[in-house]
Parts: structure tokens; sequence; C-alpha cells
């Protein structure tokens, strides 16, 4: 049901969360 449809939105949103720190984190090597 939409528990499954929150799950997988969370799951989503966890991953873009963690692709923007990533970006961020080679950002920060490259001003380095």
């Amino acid at each position: 049901g939409n528990s499954t449809v929150l799950k997988e939105l969370e799951l989503q949103g966890k991953s873009q969360r963690e692709k923007n720190s990533g970006d961020l984190l080679t950002l920060g090597k490259n001003l380095v």
C-alpha cells in the first residue's frame, strides 16, 4: 500500500542526500 511508496520515497531521498554530500566532498577535495 502507501507504506511501500513512502519507503521508496524515503530511500530515494536518502540516496539523493548521500549523493549530494558526496558531491560536496568531491568539491571540497577539488578546492583544496
